[in-house]
Parts: C-alpha cells; sequence; structure tokens
C-alpha cells in the first residue's frame, strides 16, 4: 500500500477547505488525479493508474466531498468553482503544471480546466466519462422521474403538473432537508438505483440495489443533496461551455471508457464528434472506473 508523501488541507475561501494528498516521487511526472461525482470524492486506490517510482501524484476531495470542510456544502459550490480550485490547490502546492487524470464527472472538470488553463504539451486522460450535457441530463432525468411515478408515496409531493425537472429536484432537496425519515430513505433509494441504472446498460430497470439500514444516515444524505444540487443547476452550463469545448486543443487528449456505460457511451460520442480526441473502448465493462480492466488500461495509457 502506497504511503502518503504529505497531505493537509488547502482554504479555498471563507468557507471551503479542500483535503489533499500528495503520493510517489517528488521529481516525478507531475500528476492531478480529478474524482467522480458530483459529491464523490479520491480514494487512496486512485493511485494505482500511476507508477509511483515515476510520478508525483496529487488526489484531492472537491468542495463539500470526502474529507473536505464542511461536508456537503452546497453554498459557493459551482462548476466554476471546482474548476478554479484546480489550479488554486496546485499553485498553494507549488507544484508544476501537471497532467490531468479525470474520472467520470471529474473528466468534465478535466475538460474545463485544460480550456481556462491550458494544458500544452501535458496530457488529460479521460476514464469512464460523464459529461452532463443535455442529453445525459435528461437520460439521468428519465430514469428518475419514472422511478418517483411508480412510487405512490411520493409523487404527489414531489411532481406538480408543468413543472420543469429543477422544480422537482428542488422540492427533493427540500424533503430530504426538513422531510420524515421514511421520505429521505426513499428518494435516496430512488437516487441510488437511477445513478446504477443511468450508468450500466446490463442494469434491469426493474430491479432496485439492495441498500442496508447503515447506508441511510446523515453523511450519505448529504452526498446525495450535493449531487441533486448540481442535477438542479443544469450542472451550472452554458452555451458558452458547450463552444469552448468544440474549439479545444485535442493533442495528447485520450478517453477511455466501457462498453457498457450508458451515459459514458452518449458522452463519448457526444465528445468525439467535436474534438478530435482519441477514445478507446473496454469490452464488457460499465462505469467501472475501478475495474482490474480498467485500472490496467488506464495504467499503461497513462504510462506511455
Amino acid at each position: 500500500m502506497t504511503q502518503v508523501r504529505s497531505s493537509g488541507f488547502f482554504p479555498v475561501d471563507d468557507l471551503h477547505s479542500l483535503y489533499w494528498e500528495r503520493h510517489g516521487n517528488p521529481q516525478g511526472e507531475p500528476w492531478i488525479v480529478i474524482h467522480g461525482g458530483p459529491a464523490g470524492q479520491s480514494h487512496l486506490i486512485h493511485t494505482a493508474f500511476f507508477d509511483l517510482s515515476l510520478c508525483d501524484v496529487l488526489i484531492f476531495d472537491q468542495r463539500g466531498c470526502g474529507q473536505s470542510l464542511p461536508y456537503g456544502e452546497r453554498r459557493i459550490n459551482t462548476i466554476n468553482h471546482l474548476v478554479d480550485d484546480i489550479e488554486r490547490l496546485r499553485c498553494f502546492l507549488k507544484m508544476p503544471r501537471a497532467n490531468i487524470l479525470g474520472l467520470s464527472w471529474g473528466c468534465w472538470l478535466g475538460i474545463l480546466y485544460k480550456i481556462r488553463y491550458g494544458m500544452s504539451g501535458l496530457k488529460l486522460v479521460i476514464g469512464c466519462p460523464f459529461i452532463p450535457i443535455a442529453t445525459v441530463q435528461e437520460l439521468h432525468w428519465f430514469y428518475f422521474h419514472q422511478q418517483i411515478c411508480q412510487t405512490h408515496s411520493l409523487k404527489p409531493l414531489l411532481i406538480a403538473e408543468s413543472e420543469s425537472k429543477s422544480a422537482t429536484y428542488y422540492r427533493c432537496l427540500r424533503m430530504m432537508t426538513t422531510g420524515l425519515d421514511s421520505q429521505k430513505r426513499a428518494i435516496a433509494q430512488l437516487w441510488v438505483n437511477t445513478d446504477e441504472i443511468a450508468t450500466n446498460a446490463h442494469q434491469n430497470f426493474y430491479q432496485p440495489i439492495t441498500l442496508t439500514d447503515e447506508f441511510f444516515n446523515p453523511r450519505t444524505y448529504s452526498a446525495i443533496m450535493l449531487e441533486i444540487h448540481y442535477h438542479a443547476a443544469g450542472f451550472f452550463i452554458t452555451n458558452d461551455i458547450l463552444r469552448q469545448v468544440a474549439r479545444m486543443d485535442a493533442q495528447n487528449v485520450t478517453l477511455i471508457g466501457g462498453e457498457k456505460d450508458r451515459m459514458g457511451m452518449v458522452a463519448t460520442h457526444w465528445l468525439a464528434e467535436r474534438v478530435n480526441v482519441e477514445v478507446i473502448l473496454v469490452r464488457d465493462i460499465a462505469h467501472q472506473a475501478l475495474h482490474t480492466e480498467m485500472i490496467t488500461q488506464l495504467r499503461h495509457l497513462i504510462a506511455r
């Protein structure tokens, strides 16, 4: 198991402090890992993508995530904040300009970071992409909406005629904040089911994920609420952001994903239609960045 070389907290403003860790060779090739989410977190296993004798690896938790403080905080938490945090943390640690490994949601932050700050001559590796374009958002909403409609105790409370999906998401947030525990559990169950169904092509829509009582706790609810916060805001995507992606320099950008990743394949096709990225697809894998085969493929890609 790798040893943490150094770690700490970086206060990005008066509210948020990001938890970070450095691993590997301080003289090695610099890499920053951007974890998935929203509301995911960094893991020690993320260092398994690298030969730590040759790489200087920074992993960190985004605002409101993992060990960053305060946990689950939705205030001052937008995509612009998350992208700027990457560069601010790099500068705070006096780290050289670095390659980026973006996992799932982290790949979208990596793309926006490359556009905003430039990565001339550096690599951007995208693993199991999640790019929250309109099609992906609608796919996730379709599955979530269908499950709400089939849950008779929630449907009249969450869905009103002629309301937007954002309104339903905000109703979910209010119920997760002030509702009964049974209502919080029900929304959490539906949300986990939706995430699983939307990303894995082999998953049966009518087969819910079995969750233990330990899953239903305030920390889990905070994570789900942070994720819903981003869905409700349309992930803070603007037409200008989408136009910038189409003009992105695709040199040294490689995407690797699983063929059974529903939303990942939508994202892959969307990006490949606009930018000349190298695409590698792995058979029989869904949205599973930590699958043994995906780790092997990413490790090989990073080392080349």
